[in-house]
């Protein structure tokens, strides 16, 4: 109990003193290509958006992690309170029409995954014996959810039916870079082409794991150099990154080449996760989800939350 209750407010009390004397030059040289962003909703200071799903109606739907708030934003940018879990919540994914699942913490810090129906009430759906720091969550197969455990190191797979769950891939690849250190290990996880992609934040890689029959093969490192929080691909392979405390959305393509398309200066203070959408022209546009750099403010200081809107040339 005590470790969760450690992991949870962690998120609110990370400063940049975890890396001695500031961040680590990551990004520094890194070559730019900054896109055109705008600001598609704002939020006040101090709001930590963490993970954003498209839902079947085609809005966008957010998670509040400390509050345990889901949002509702359209198109428009409007946003509403669409949900209320008790307790923390990290990563969401889609369950059924106008359903979702959601990771995080219950009100006794013990790790869950909360469902949300069609009538916007929320309960959890199981709890994770053996979870420390459920974060991101994507569905696999026709019954299954991955779900990547920062601190446990691991990726676990959920069978909704009978709401299961076990361990369905650990590796030192996942893990943290020591088990004092608070940055996650295995973060946002993807599907592209029949493999499995994590980030692994604190190590600053991205993991590849191909999927034999629904069990994972062989990690490996797909890239380093790359410390993100969630991503996505688009449909030419290319994933877009967002650093969170590096205050960047990144891009890197098929051959690994690095570029930042955002930065601070236009908007990306705490950006979390991204989703990849196209426009009526057949433009690749990001939503972006931001936190204003709770984790690590920023010299310039916290600012307030925002979804980008980045529309890649």
């Amino acid at each position: 109990m005590k470790k969760s209750i450690l992991i949870s407010s962690f998120l609110l009390s990370l400063t940049a003193t975890i890396f001695g004397q500031g961040l680590p030059p990551i990004y520094d040289n890194t070559p730019k290509e900054i896109q055109p962003t705008k600001n598609f909703a704002h939020y006040p200071k101090n709001t930590w958006l963490e993970n954003i799903v498209k839902g079947n109606d085609g809005n966008f739907y957010i998670t509040n992690y400390p509050v345990g708030v889901i949002l509702k934003v359209s198109k428009s940018g409007n946003t509403e309170n669409y949900a209320q879990v008790k307790g923390k919540i990290a990563g969401i994914a889609k369950y059924g029409a106008n359903q979702f699942l959601v990771t995080g913490w219950d009100t006794t810090s013990k790790p869950s995954i909360f469902i949300v129906d069609n009538k916007k009430n929320t309960s959890v759906f199981t709890s994770i014996d053996g979870g420390m720091f459920p974060n991101g969550i994507i569905e696999f197969g026709k019954n299954g959810y991955l779900i990547a455990d920062s601190y446990a190191g691991c990726i676990w797979l959920l069978n909704k039916q009978d709401k299961s769950i076990k361990v369905w891939l650990k590796n030192d690849l996942l893990a943290r870079i020591d088990e004092k250190s608070p940055l996650p290990g295995a973060n946002g996880l993807k599907v592209y082409n029949n493999n499995l992609y994590i980030s692994n934040t604190g190590k600053g890689v991205i993991v590849k794991v191909p999927i034999v029959n629904n069990e994972a093969g062989t990690p490996e490192v797909y890239v380093s150099g790359a410390s993100v929080d969630d991503f996505a691909f688009d449909e030419n392979g290319n994933i877009y990154g967002a650093t969170n405390v590096f205050n960047r959305v990144i891009k890197i393509s098929p051959d690994k080449k690095i570029t930042v398309v955002a930065e601070l200066s236009n908007g990306a203070a705490g950006a979390t996760s991204v989703v990849v959408e196209k426009s009526k022209e057949g433009k690749t546009i990001l939503y972006v989800p931001t936190c204003g750099g709770m984790g690590v403010p920023p010299a310039t200081g916290i600012e307030e939350a925002k979804i980008l809107e980045i529309k890649i040339k």
